[in-house]
């Protein structure tokens, strides 16, 4: 029983110490994809229109978050692009990631245009080379309920 206690002992410390210098495993999502997301709506005469941009994404691991860059390509409405790229950060979760866009959005109404914030919430999934999910906005000051709108995917490469 002398033997058991210390070879135990040397046993439960190696063990966290192995763990701790393995590398972890990076989160599903990390890489370069093709998408399309919803980048804004026009609402003219209470119709709301979805304005849909294709472009790429690329994430990428900063320490113990997800930053995740996307420029848009083209746009539905065939208007100049006239954002620059954007990153937004979040965090991996089993089988995608979570990330939160803080913006201005533009309001016209009557002619008269103003800026609010905006806050989206995308939660997207990964399967295999596809990816699935939504973005939830918020303008803030305004009660509307935007549902939620579609993001899709496909691994870059």
């Amino acid at each position: 029983m002398r033997l058991f206690l210390p070879t135990l002992l040397a046993v439960a410390v190696a063990i966290p110490a192995a763990a701790a210098s393995l590398p972890a495993q990076p989160a599903p999502i990390v890489g370069t994809w093709n998408v399309e997301w919803e980048m804004g709506r026009q609402i003219i005469n209470g119709e709301a229109t979805a304005v849909i941009a294709k472009g790429t994404m690329t994430v990428v691991v900063s320490g113990d978050s997800l930053l995740a860059t996307l420029t848009a390509t083209s746009r539905s409405d065939n208007q100049p692009l006239t954002r620059p790229p954007f990153t937004i950060g979040g965090r991996a979760t089993a089988t995608g990631a979570v990330f939160t866009q803080i913006s201005e959005a533009t309001l016209n109404m009557n002619g008269e245009e103003r800026k609010q914030r905006s806050i989206g919430t995308w939660t997207l999934q990964v399967n295999g080379t596809a990816l699935t999910g939504s973005v939830k906005r918020v303008i803030e000051g305004m009660e509307m309920d935007m549902p939620p709108a579609a993001v899709t995917g496909t691994r870059k490469g």
